[in-house]
C-alpha cells in the first residue's frame, strides 16, 4: 500500500488509524455508548468483552491476499486524548475498486462535525492511495444523523433498499450513498 499517514487533523480532534493497544478505550466507549448504537448498528451486540475489540482491530490491521480487507480508525479529543467514536473503510475489495465507509460517534460528542471531515479524509485516502472507484456508505432510513453526514462528506443518494438492514431483530429500509473519485470533494 503507498502512503499511510500516521494521522489527521480535525477540528478539535484527530483522526488516526486504531492499534491493538486501544482495544480498552474503544470497549469502554462502545459499551457507555450501547444505547445509542443499538438501534443503528449491527455490530453492537457482538463487542462484549476485550478480546472482541482486540479481534476487530487486529482484523481490520490484517492484509488479504490482494491487500487491506479493512481500514478502522478512531477519533480522539485533542483536549483530553480521550476516544470519541470509530470510522472505518471496510469490505474492501481492490480487485474490484470498491469499499463501504461506517462510522459512529459517542452521543457526548455529536455536532462537531468530525464524523463528516473524517470521512472525507478516508474517501480520500480510498481514491488516492488504495486506488478505489467507488466508496458506499449504508445507512437505516430512519437515521437521519447518519444520512446527513454522508451528505457533508460529499456522498451522493442513490436510493433505498427495501427491508436491507436488520439490526436487533428489526428491519429498516437503507438509503445508499456512493462517493467516486471524479465527485467533487466538500
Amino acid at each position: 500500500m503507498g502512503f499511510e499517514p500516521s494521522s489527521w487533523a480535525l477540528c478539535g480532534a484527530t483522526l488516526r488509524r486504531l492499534v491493538p493497544s486501544d482495544a480498552q478505550a474503544l470497549l469502554a466507549l462502545v459499551d457507555a455508548n450501547r444505547g445509542h448504537l443499538r438501534p443503528w448498528m449491527d455490530w453492537e451486540a457482538d463487542v462484549r468483552c476485550l478480546a472482541d475489540t482486540t479481534h476487530f482491530i487486529q482484523s481490520a490491521r490484517a492484509l488479504g491476499p490482494r491487500g487491506p480487507t479493512a481500514y478502522e480508525c478512531g477519533i480522539f479529543e485533542d483536549r483530553s486524548g480521550a476516544l470519541a467514536g470509530a470510522v472505518g473503510l471496510n469490505g474492501i475489495e481492490l480487485d474490484k475498486g470498491t469499499a463501504n465507509l461506517g462510522y459512529w460517534l459517542a452521543a457526548t460528542h455529536e455536532g462537531r462535525g468530525w464524523v463528516s471531515a473524517a470521512a472525507g479524509h478516508l474517501a480520500r485516502f480510498g481514491f488516492e492511495v488504495l486506488d478505489l472507484h467507488r466508496i458506499e456508505i449504508r445507512a437505516a432510513v430512519g437515521n437521519l444523523k447518519s444520512q446527513n453526514v454522508a451528505q457533508r462528506a460529499g456522498f451522493t443518494r442513490e436510493g433505498t433498499l427495501r427491508n436491507g438492514m436488520l439490526v436487533a431483530g428489526v428491519r429498516h429500509d437503507v438509503a445508499v450513498f456512493s462517493r467516486v473519485p471524479d465527485d467533487p470533494s466538500p
